[in-house]
């Protein structure tokens, strides 16, 4: 999903005038890309894209001096209404359990700027280019690697020589100038702290919503790397612009970037020990023996911690954790009275022994607490569940209001960009006739 924030970023920031029919499809289109963001679970493609964002605004202002405001207003609309009701639930849920973490935090006394050049160009990319800077060992190395082309980095050299071969311009615009280089300071340390989990700029948001809930911060690295790679990328195209080396030049280094990737990533796949997984030969004996598991009842209680964090395993073993692995549980949550390992269908105090959802998310209309089991009363929708059918538990009017809304939403943006599709290609089919 990472890729789509190049799309959403075009979308919201290129520079054309709208009609009011580009308008709609633009809107339409980001919306429904932003619905399959966040409805697939990628909240943190959502963050990475307001981060890439609001590092790009500040240029394009100052270079360009305007931004469609109607056109981001729009998007933005689209993407609300699309996404209303996941939206709605997610804060449901989240209110009981906040999942307010601090900062990782790069190893004391390493190098920031060490650690950005390791991810973004050292190879080959493996947990030991890391481990300096704190890399915990539970197999965290796609939290630190995100190695770019080499291109970009000629790209930013580049840059340099064009900054001095067109050093008598920036003399002649010296609040502009002044501006970038102010706005430009400000994001690197801002950048850099973020990354380095701690700092003047960086601490204070720590607890605040949705900073809270993010911990692993060199992930921020990724949209700064879109920035270097914007950057890059013009400055390569500038400086080869108008000229026949240019017919070779595409070729050559579309080979290099291959061969970097290559170097940087085969030797990690080649010798990859999949971390937090159960031992292969136990994943065989679980499906040999729950054959059909996608249609397998949940009727049991398994108990695997020590035997390595495999949660997938009650997916085809018909059964459920005694504990939740869930990383959005970490952090602060209700006390949750645990289950016993053993037959779902268990009851003591007038509750059997599996968790009741609905109470995670809207414990006012289904009266609990979150954390609480099914109530034996409550068999009819206990069965249901572990069936995997559809329950009656309630959900809060608001929440089936902005279903609604998203659904409907859903279906005039799938519609209109149909008809736009069909009547483009009509146009140029009879243009072209």
């Amino acid at each position: 999903q990472m890729p789509l924030i190049g799309l959403l970023l075009w979308l919201l920031l290129e520079r054309s005038r709208d009609t009011w029919k580009s308008l709609a499809w633009k809107a339409s289109l980001f919306g429904l890309i932003s619905a399959n963001i966040i409805h697939s679970g990628g909240f943190y493609v959502a963050v990475m894209t307001v981060t890439a964002f609001l590092l790009l605004l500040p240029f394009e202002l100052l270079i360009h001096r305007r931004v469609n405001v109607l056109r981001i207003a729009s998007c933005t609309l689209a993407a609300l209404l699309m996404n209303g009701g996941k939206l709605y639930a997610s804060w449901s849920f989240m209110r009981f359990f906040p999942r307010n973490l601090p900062f990782e935090r790069l190893s004391e006394g390493s190098s920031t700027l060490g650690y950005i050049w390791n991810a973004l160009w050292g190879v080959p990319q493996r947990d030991t280019l890391f481990e300096p800077f704190g890399m915990p060992d539970w197999g965290a190395l796609h939290e630190y690697s995100m190695a770019l082309s080499p291109v970009v980095l000629i790209g930013l050299l580049c840059g340099m020589y064009l900054l001095w071969q067109n050093r008598n311009v920036i003399r002649k615009r010296p609040v502009q100038s002044l501006l970038f280089f102010i706005i430009s300071t400000f994001l690197y340390f801002f950048i850099t702290e973020l990354i380095r989990g701690h700092g003047l700029l960086v601490t204070p948001l720590e607890s605040l919503p949705i900073f809270s809930s993010l911990r692993i911060n060199t992930r921020f690295l990724y949209p700064f790397s879109m920035l270097l790679s914007a950057v890059g990328v013009w400055s390569l195209m500038n400086i080869t612009q108008g000229k026949k080396l240019t017919t070779v030049l595409c070729p050559l280094l579309s080979v290099l970037t291959v061969l970097f990737f290559a170097a940087a990533y085969v030797p990690v796949v080649l010798n990859v020990v999949p971390p937090r997984s159960l031992n292969y030969t136990d994943v065989q004996m679980h499906l040999a023996k729950n054959e059909g598991f996608l249609e397998l009842d949940v009727n049991h209680i398994i108990d695997m911690r020590g035997e390595g964090q495999a949660e997938f395993v009650p997916l085809f073993a018909g059964a459920n954790h005694v504990y939740c692995e869930e990383p959005l549980m970490w952090g602060d949550k209700p006390e949750m009275e645990e289950l016993v390992v053993g037959d779902v269908y268990l009851g003591w105090n007038d509750h059997l022994n599996l968790y009741n959802p609905a109470c995670f998310v809207y414990p006012e209309s289904n009266d609990c607490t979150p954390g609480d089991r099914i109530k034996v009363s409550d068999m009819e929708n206990f069965e249901q569940f572990v069936e995997g059918k559809k329950t009656q538990w309630k959900v809060p009017v608001m929440q089936s209001i902005l279903n609604w809304v998203s659904l409907l939403t859903l279906l005039t943006s799938l519609t209109y960009l149909t008809y736009h599709t069909y009547r483009t290609t009509l146009s140029r089919a009879q243009d072209s006739s």
